[in-house]
């Protein structure tokens, strides 16, 4: 197939194990870019948490954030397209998880507002979280309470803890709001490999990458058959199983790779090399 458009998820993908973007896969971005196929990125950060990823190819127009509430000018940072969580839910949701001992990470649209994070509470950050904020430079103000706060700009709800301590909650929020939240409790990236860290992710109802993507789409005039996706994630599921081509990483879990197309090396080897030149038929 010749792609209209090939999608790529961060982390575990297009990144290696250490975060970082290596020759390789910066390489095969610019030859993607030399073929006339863009390259928009899918990634449960934000903007500015990929920024570094886009300074070092500039070829990229868009990004898909937030795991699909938030869609940005790549160049820019503008936001084009945006998924909200209600006001009401936010405070229902904060005083639940405040009554838990946690401290409640509210993500921001810094696109219509200065901050990348709001954090609720009194509870010590997780070091993970401070780590995150330095490394990024990111934006974060500090409350007590939601008293007199402005939620109007919040699209994804986030806790940080370590194994096993997020379960409880996790499984009382789904109890209670299944039928209204995407819920995602997984691992994440964390500044060290011997203190794994674990997201408890909060999303309005139908947030994902692809119906983002699906808009996208409809934006460019494509169908899913000349969309490529790539990824190795739970948040990668729907995009790999509704585009043309879904390629997983090596290292993803059974379940994702039981609705890929194709399989890649991992992410330590430069499998998102390997998929692209695949497409490329090079």
């Amino acid at each position: 197939m010749h792609p209209g458009l090939v999608v790529s998820d961060l982390d575990g993908t297009l990144l290696d194990p250490g975060g970082a973007l290596s020759s390789g896969n910066l390489m095969a971005a610019s030859e993607l870019a030399a073929a006339g196929i863009p390259l928009i990125l899918a990634t449960g950060r934000s903007y500015y948490e990929s920024r570094f990823v886009l300074d070092a190819i500039p070829s990229c127009p868009l990004v898909i954030g937030a795991a699909g509430a938030l869609l940005s000018h790549a160049g820019t940072g503008e936001t084009l397209d945006r998924e909200l969580l209600e006001v009401g839910l936010i405070e229902s949701l904060t005083q639940l998880i405040l009554e838990e001992g946690h401290l409640v990470q509210l993500l921001q649209d810094r696109s219509s507002t200065e901050e990348d994070y709001l954090l609720v509470g009194t509870a010590a950050p997780h070091p993970t979280m401070d780590w995150w904020l330095e490394l990024h430079d990111l934006a974060s103000h500090r409350v007590e309470t939601l008293e007199e706060v402005d939620l109007s700009h919040t699209v994804r709800i986030g806790v940080v803890g370590g194994p096993s301590e997020l379960e409880a909650l996790t499984e009382r929020i789904r109890t209670a709001y299944h039928d209204r939240l995407v819920i995602r409790h997984w691992q994440g990236v964390s500044e060290r490999d011997d203190r794994p860290t674990y997201l408890l992710e909060l999303f309005n109802r139908g947030v994902d990458k692809w119906s983002m993507i699906r808009k996208v789409m409809d934006q460019r005039g494509l169908v899913p058959g000349e969309v490529v996706a790539i990824g190795d994630g739970l948040n990668d599921i729907q995009m790999l199983k509704e585009a043309g081509l879904g390629i997983a990483m090596g290292q993803a879990t059974d379940r994702v790779k039981a609705v890929a197309d194709r399989v890649v090396s991992g992410n330590h080897q430069d499998g998102f090399a390997e998929a692209i030149r695949g497409v490329l038929g090079s």
